[in-house]
């Protein structure tokens, strides 16, 4: 019987994963925790990426939803820095070998 189960489980957590770019380069995480937490978001992971280029620095942030918030909230223009380029963050495949 799964209702008298010694197992208990938790509730399962959404996580949005956000790309950031185009900030300036001197931008750290930190920066970023303060701006992200006046706006009240469940803030994870912050995480400055390397880029091809010393011109701008980009980032990954990960963003815990709540039961009301839907995923479209956190790439709304207005929440960001006017400029930033925003979007999904896409997570790569990882490579695997092939054992013979």
């Amino acid at each position: 019987d799964n209702a008298s189960s010694e197992i208990k489980t938790v509730p399962a957590t959404a996580v949005t994963s956000v790309f950031v770019s185009r900030c300036a380069p001197e931008t750290t995480t930190e920066d970023f925790r303060s701006f992200l937490e006046k706006k009240n978001w469940k803030i994870g992971r912050v995480q400055k990426r390397k880029t091809s280029f010393d011109s701008y620095s980009t980032f990954r942030i990960d963003i815990t939803r709540g039961d009301d918030e839907q995923e479209g909230e956190f790439f709304k223009p207005e929440h960001w820095p006017k400029g930033a380029f925003v979007k999904p963050f896409e997570r790569r495949p990882q490579k695997f070998a092939v054992v013979k």
